[in-house]
């Protein structure tokens, strides 16, 4: 009897079990779009970490604009002030202010320049490698590099300064600064009495580009040249009476 009753309950079991089992909920009928519904599931899903996302783009983008703009701000702050300069001093102050603009790099080019004009030949230099050293790949290295050989000429180191000029104009045929750099190398010739050399240097500057800006200051200084050079001059033709003149005074008080 007791086996019989176990049977039953056991047996009995299922049957319950699947009473309560809740019967499957028919399917909801959407009236959206198939890709409304599926964009809806998603942001159920992920909803939160998109707009997690979305506020650091924004707040990326909103802080790249404010650099920008304040970078702009001081970028023309800083060439407006240059623009306006007067001194070695007020120039200085832009490097210091904006040392990482536009015009820092002009700033200090314009600092070697004045400096040298005001005959301080040793700071300019200073501050012509400065800027080589800090901005090699400037567009203005070029210009440095020139301003550089010109204290080295106006030190007295004419040979060194010589050497100098000959290389930039050797090595940069198409360069706007190249007919300085010959100009600077046939002085340096006159400073050491190669006048012949000189004027050589000049005439190629003038054959280089007849109507250019650098022909006049070439011819000028190619006839100055002329009077100095070593080159055989060719005589002065004059009358024979006058030639004679001397000789023939000589041998009248003679007689």
């Amino acid at each position: 009897m007791e086996n019989q009753n176990d049977k039953q309950t056991v047996e009995s079991k299922p049957a319950q079990q699947q009473e309560t089992t809740p019967a499957a909920q028919p399917a909801v009928v959407s009236n959206h779009p198939p890709e409304l519904v599926e964009f809806i599931e998603y942001m159920k899903t992920n909803g939160l970490r998109l707009l997690i996302n979305i506020a650091a783009a924004a707040a990326l983008i909103l802080g790249y604009m404010a650099y920008t703009t304040y970078s702009k701000t001081n970028q023309n702050a800083s060439m407006e002030q240059l623009s306006k300069a007067k001194s070695i001093q007020d120039v200085e102050s832009i490097v210091g202010k904006y040392p990482k603009s536009a015009a820092a790099p002009l700033a200090l080019l314009q600092i070697a320049k004045m400096t040298y004009q005001s005959g301080n030949y040793d700071m300019a230099l200073s501050k012509f490698t400065e800027f080589k050293d800090k901005y090699p790949k400037h567009e203005f290295v070029d210009v440095a590099e020139n301003g550089r050989i010109h204290c080295i000429e106006a030190r007295g180191q004419i040979q060194e300064a010589l050497d100098a000029f000959s290389l930039f104009a050797d090595s940069k045929p198409g360069h706007y600064l190249r007919p300085e750099a010959l100009f600077g190398k046939a002085r340096c010739m006159e400073q050491l009495g190669k006048f012949d050399d000189a004027r050589t240097v000049y005439e190629e500057i003038i054959a280089a580009d007849p109507k250019g800006g650098w022909a006049p200051r070439a011819e000028e200084a190619l006839d100055l040249a002329k009077m100095k050079t070593k080159r055989p001059v060719k005589p002065v033709s004059l009358p024979l009476p006058i030639l004679n003149t001397a000789p023939q005074q000589e041998q009248k008080s003679g007689k």
